[in-house]
């Protein structure tokens, strides 16, 4: 049975009516302009699809949608007035999910059950800024579409336990896919603490600790030092706190020793994305080696408006857990090792010619910066002869100079 806006006089009276249709299979209000509320449909027992698409109106969805079993298609195109689909969902037999041109709607249902049929969801110009980490429940999705979500910086790190997704985030072209082994996804989540510079605009994301590693003695927290403000830096190279490496090295990697307690240190890189035209996804790792054992493991992703001619810079601070010691008295070895990965959609060769079109990129440069600490208990060289120590201070501390010079950060402390 099937019940369209035609036919169908809105007002609550009815409503209560449909109650009783226990065989009705369709409904559709598609360019209902009256309705403003959509109140309980849960005595329909064997609806398949409801279709709210271009009611203008609508501002209220009950929550007795969010738990049709039967539910096959739900679809609220360009309901522009409605910021809330339904609070939570478990809807097992729904393959499609259409909310796009919702330009209100700000956040996504939590998923409370396991989802094995959804296909699609349909996201694309919402002014969603954040995805639940329970989408991880929509084990079947193939397609995620975001785009024009012009708000939305980040995904939730378990979204990569979806084996079959394509995220697509460009028009006319395939998505892309971030499909990880389940071991690898993030166990503990450090909220805002990756602070991301692109193009004048600051970003905090999450960052999410891998469980391929079975220490974690380090955490992640939000860099203490404004991004804008690199006079610490200059006085660090004197004092032999900061490290800072030039553009044009080989490795993702860097590398200093310390006495006693792993220092508090702040980590700095920047990265050059590759040339796009439209919206383009970071994905970030970070591990932490000390004495060659893994001690941290870390992900974070930023969804970011591609075409940029200057570097992307994130930032962070590392602190080792106080109840964590290593070599007393002898010199411990701390690598950093980071990888910067941009995913490219598939078939995108077509929309990037002549571009550079590779996944993998190296910093452009990257910095160390030791905080807090007793610098007799903390060195960047091996051979640590003060004649060598010196000559890099003076190189290192030239060349971050011209480096802000080219990003046009003003300083005049030389």
């Amino acid at each position: 049975m099937c019940v369209s806006s035609t036919n169908l006089i809105i007002s609550f009276h009815c409503f209560y009516v449909l109650q009783v249709f226990e065989s009705l299979s369709f409904l559709d209000f598609e360019g209902c302009k009256l309705l403003t509320e959509l109140p309980s449909l849960s005595g329909l027992v064997n609806l398949g699809a409801l279709c709210l698409d271009d009611c203008t109106n609508l501002i209220a969805i009950h929550k007795s949608v969010g738990f049709l079993n039967k539910l096959v298609l739900l679809s609220t195109q360009r309901c522009n007035q409605l910021k809330l689909l339904v609070p939570n969902i478990n809807l097992p037999s729904l393959e499609s999910l259409d909310m796009r041109g919702c330009s209100r709607l700000k956040s996504f249902p939590e998923v409370l059950g396991v989802m094995e049929n959804i296909r699609d969801v349909y996201l694309d110009q919402t002014s969603i800024d954040k995805l639940p980490v329970s989408i991880g429940n929509l084990v079947g999705l193939e397609r995620l579409f975001l785009r024009e979500c012009k708000s939305l910086t980040q995904l939730p790190d378990n979204i990569c336990i979806l084996p079959k997704l394509e995220i697509i985030m460009v028009y006319d072209c395939r998505g892309f896919q971030l499909f990880e082994d389940q071991e690898k996804v993030g166990s503990k989540v450090f909220p805002k603490a990756m602070l991301v510079c692109n193009e004048g605009k600051e970003t905090l994301l999450d960052v999410y600790s891998l469980n391929i590693c079975a220490n974690n003695d380090i955490e992640v927290r939000k860099p203490l030092f404004v991004s804008n403000d690199f006079g610490f830096v200059f006085k660090g190279i004197f004092e032999g706190k900061v490290n800072w490496y030039q553009q044009g090295i080989k490795e993702s990697s860097l590398c200093f020793w310390f006495r006693k307690k792993f220092p508090q240190i702040a980590l700095c890189c920047a990265g050059e994305p590759p040339m796009y035209k439209d919206n383009m996804l970071l994905d970030f790792k970070l591990c932490v080696l000390i004495n060659g054992t893994k001690q941290f493991t870390s992900s974070c992703n930023y969804i970011f408006s591609a075409g940029s001619i200057s570097d992307q810079i994130l930032m962070c601070d590392l602190v080792g857990l106080p109840e964590r010691s290593f070599l007393e008295h002898e010199w411990n070895k701390v690598e950093i090792l980071y990888e910067l990965k941009y995913p490219m959609p598939r078939g995108f060769e077509r929309i990037m010619a002549n571009h550079d079109r590779t996944k993998t990129r190296n910093p452009s440069w990257s910095l160390i910066y030791v905080s807090g600490h007793n610098k007799e208990d903390v060195k960047f060289l091996s051979e640590f002869m003060e004649c060598k120590e010196a000559e890099r201070r003076k190189e290192t501390l030239l060349g971050f100079h011209h480096m802000l010079k080219r990003y046009g950060f003003n300083w005049t402390g030389l």
